[in-house]
């Protein structure tokens, strides 16, 4: 039996479920899940555990995630990206500054109080939010806290003097839960101005810290048959233009220590 974790850099329009599902027919293995679920919309790191792994999941799910991507000011959604219904336009007069811009982002760091989006997997009364959405009925969305470590703004924020849009590229470090939608959104509402997240321009660089990177790393030499009979299954192995990025073999007393 295989036992180890793939780290899968995710396609835009897949699920994790679908990473899953062509992963289970291309090893030919039962016991099988991912840590940590991506939009269809996001691309990027997707950790896989297979075997004596998926006792980590859980694990995994508790570990920060890192993210970069970009947003525009100008423009508000029903699902806080730029794929949703259009609900407010509210066009800059100038655009923010580097600082300005910064300094509001700066507000979000810390354990704060988040409320997700409407177009969001988070359950109440065991019915996803998006399926309120699509149905067109009001719930109230439950609040949750988290906490994010980093939100910095990267590159030169753009202006564009036709459409008085700007957009502005970041990086967040965060808990496991946090929408990064919501912060977009949020930031917006803290300069006063709409704010939406760009597709595709969304994606997760990081998850699970490298202790566990390290740690699986150390034992590699006694698990380097897992890793040739791993790598032989995945051979063949491709749907849309997701690839395995990295892959780590372990061996079954690795996984119980680290659950342990």
């Amino acid at each position: 039996m295989l036992n180890g974790i793939i780290v899968i850099d995710k396609d835009k329009g897949m699920t994790s479920a679908d990473v899953v599902y062509h992963l289970r027919k291309a090893l030919h293995i039962k016991k099988i899940g991912h840590a940590g679920t991506l939009d269809p919309e996001v691309t990027g790191v997707l950790p896989i555990a297979i075997g004596q792994a998926t006792k980590l999941i859980e694990l995994m799910h508790t570990r920060p995630k890192a993210y970069t991507g970009s947003g525009l000011f100008g423009y508000a959604t029903d699902s806080y990206d730029t794929d949703g219904k259009t609900l407010k336009e509210d066009k800059l007069d100038h655009p923010f500054t580097k600082d300005e811009i910064q300094s509001a982002m700066h507000t979000f760091e810390g354990k704060i109080v988040q409320v997700p989006p409407i177009y969001s997997a988070v359950k109440v009364n065991g019915k996803r939010l998006y399926e309120y959405a699509r149905e067109g009925i009001e719930v109230e969305r439950p609040k949750r806290e988290v906490e994010v470590t980093k939100y910095e703004l990267i590159n030169k924020p753009k202006f564009d003097p036709q459409t008085c849009y700007q957009k502005f590229d970041f990086n967040i470090e965060c808990s496991k839960g946090t929408y990064v939608r919501s912060l977009v959104n949020d930031l917006g509402e803290k300069l006063n101005y709409p704010a939406v997240i760009k597709y595709p321009a969304w994606r997760r660089t990081r998850t699970v810290r490298t202790l566990m990177t390290v740690e699986f790393g150390t034992m590699r030499h006694r698990s380097s048959v897992l890793t040739v009979s791993l790598n032989r299954a995945l051979e063949s192995f491709s749907f849309g233009n997701s690839r395995c990025i990295n892959l780590i073999a372990c061996c079954e007393d690795i996984c119980f220590n680290l659950i342990s």
